[in-house]
């Protein structure tokens, strides 16, 4: 598990931050205050117009195949609610999980039996991910932001 604050340089960073959080980004509903935009999903073969988002992300973390890419955002919610945990069953799996946190609050990413890692603007999470974690939502601003790619080195 790696944690990198500032992981993108500014300009790339607000680039992203600019364009999904605009008037003409396309949100879906995943379930009552959760909304997601999947930039690409080999499984499902989906290639989102918005994909070019992510290429200095990739580039950065030299990334070989890209398996999935999902923007998230939570909405505020009044006591602080965890999701599922999230994590490949298979121990033998070599994908890597990046989060990029587009905005800062008081969220965090719960890596099972180890750390408590806080939503920070530009921060980068990586681990394996075969690597059990889950999140929380936020009590403090309206929406949470998170970026998260799958793929392989």
């Amino acid at each position: 598990m790696q944690v990198i604050n500032n992981f993108l340089d500014n300009q790339e960073f607000f680039k992203i931050q600019q364009t999904i959080s605009g008037d003409t980004f396309p949100w879906f509903i995943k379930s009552p205050g959760v909304f997601f935009h999947d930039l690409y999903n080999k499984e499902k073969n989906q290639l989102s117009p918005f994909i070019s988002l992510i290429d200095s992300l990739n580039k950065k973390l030299e990334v070989s195949t890209l398996i999935d890419a999902q923007i998230l955002m939570t909405i505020k919610t009044e006591k602080g609610q965890e999701s599922e945990a999230s994590n490949s069953l298979d121990i033998y799996d070599k994908t890597i999980k990046s989060i990029l946190f587009m905005n800062t609050s008081n969220a965090h990413i719960d890596i099972s039996g180890l750390d408590k890692i806080e939503c920070v603007e530009n921060r980068l999470l990586t681990l394996p991910a075969n690597m059990a974690h889950f999140g929380t939502t936020q009590t403090n601003k309206l929406h949470n932001i998170v970026l998260t790619i799958n793929y392989t080195l």
